[in-house]
């Protein structure tokens, strides 16, 4: 849920059948009652992160999530290309979930295609959103498959891929 007002889309999502909501880290002070309410929902917790914005500011909730988003686009619209300077931002989340013993699951999401899929899951990426890549093919449905044999014969520790 990019938006400033998350609060208020919780319950509808939940009773629209969502299962799993993400929030943004940059809504400061908002982020621990915002991940309270939507446990109370029965929801999965995930937690995103801009490029912009410094990864140690996930470390308080790092053991409340079930998945960190690290976006790597500035989020606004599709087709962005890839930021690989956030590379070490995956290495780092996936350096924290082996260290302190979690089980969160490290999507990225923007510009995601077959070699920035291979970077992301060699760096610990076990979740990956990709949009122009996969909509832009003729057979999604090989592309599809190519992406996820890409990135499970990567897998930069568990090599489970969603």
């Amino acid at each position: 849920l990019m938006c400033s007002r998350p609060e208020i889309l919780l319950e509808p999502f939940k009773q629209a059948g969502a299962n799993n909501l993400t929030i943004h880290i940059e809504l400061g002070e908002r982020v621990e009652p915002l991940l309270w309410k939507m446990r109370s929902l029965g929801l999965n917790l995930g937690l995103a992160i801009n490029p912009p914005t410094a990864i140690s500011n996930l470390l308080p909730f790092l053991d409340r999530i079930d998945l960190l988003n690290i976006m790597t686009v500035n989020p606004g619209f599709g087709g962005q290309s890839f930021i690989h300077e956030m590379i070490p931002k995956i290495q780092q989340a996936a350096a924290w979930r082996q260290e302190k013993h979690l089980d969160y699951r490290i999507e990225v999401d923007g510009g995601v295609n077959f070699d920035t899929a291979v970077e992301c899951a060699r760096a610990g990426a076990d979740t990956f959103v990709s949009g122009t890549c996969l909509f832009g093919s003729r057979q999604m449905k090989r592309a599809v498959a190519k992406m996820r044999n890409l990135v499970e014969a990567n897998a930069g520790g568990n090599g489970v891929v969603g």
